[in-house]
Formats: structure tokens, sequence, C-alpha cells
């Protein structure tokens, strides 16, 4: 589990917040909550980071999002819950890099409907930002899935 934590700490560092919901666009969707603490990150699902790590290590272009709930109330609902505001980032993964996606890129990937092709509004309270280079610390082991 010590190598999940130093492969996802590049993807969190300049992060906004401590509480992300990572989505990996492959089939079926895969998503894992981290959750950053003082001295390490919280992984609730390790194996959506096993998955990220064969996805770097192969040749087929893997969306990644990364969405950060913050700290701060977008709206209230109806019923009195308080709604986060999100900030939201993502890559595509290739061939051992993670290609970081502009605004523009990362809006037109999300806000759009799969069937139609149409451009969707964008989500409220979704702040679309663009991603940062990452890093990945070591070379990735075909082994990688051992707890």
């Amino acid at each position: 589990m010590r190598h999940h934590q130093a492969f996802v700490a590049p993807l969190l560092a300049p992060a906004p917040g401590d509480l992300h919901l990572l989505t990996l666009g492959i089939r079926p969707r895969r998503r894992t909550v981290l959750r950053r603490l003082s001295t390490h990150v919280v992984i609730e699902d390790p194996e959506v980071i096993t998955e990220l790590r064969r996805a770097l290590a192969g040749h087929e272009r893997v969306g990644v999002l990364l969405r950060t709930f913050t700290s701060t109330t977008c709206h209230v609902r109806p019923d009195g819950r308080p709604v986060p505001r999100k900030h939201l980032c993502g890559w595509w993964v290739r061939t051992g890099r993670f290609h970081p996606l502009d605004r523009a890129e990362l809006v037109r990937s999300v806000c759009v409907d799969t069937r139609t092709d149409r451009l969707l509004p964008p989500e409220q309270g979704v702040e679309y930002a663009a991603a940062w280079p990452v890093h990945p610390p070591s070379p990735i082991e075909e082994g990688s899935s051992r707890r």
C-alpha cells in the first residue's frame, strides 16, 4: 500500500482541499475517494490506483478526473443540505505519462452528452481548472497489485 501513497502524492500535492474523488475513464468506470491527512492519504479502494498504474503502463489512452470538494458552499438544497463547491481537473494517461488538460479541453471532455455529442452546460458549483504536470515517482511494476 505504501507504493500507492507515493503514487497519488504528485496528483494531490497542488490540489485544493483534502477530500477528493478520483475517476478513471475505463470500462467499467472506476472511482475512489482519497482523503488527505497530515501524514498520509486514505485510499478508499486501492484497486482503482492499481488500475491507474496499469493504464499508465499501457498504450491505451485513459481519462483521469480529480474532483476536489472544497469547504465553501455552492448552494443549499431545498431540504436545507449545503452542496460544496468542487474543483475539477483532468489528464489523459498514456504510455507512461500524464498529459494535463487545460480548462477548455476539460470542459469539452466532461460536458458532452455521450449519446448525441452535444455540448452540455457546465455543472453548477464546479470550477473547471487546468491540470498540473504529474510525474509518477517510479517506473510502473507489473506486480503492483499486492497490498
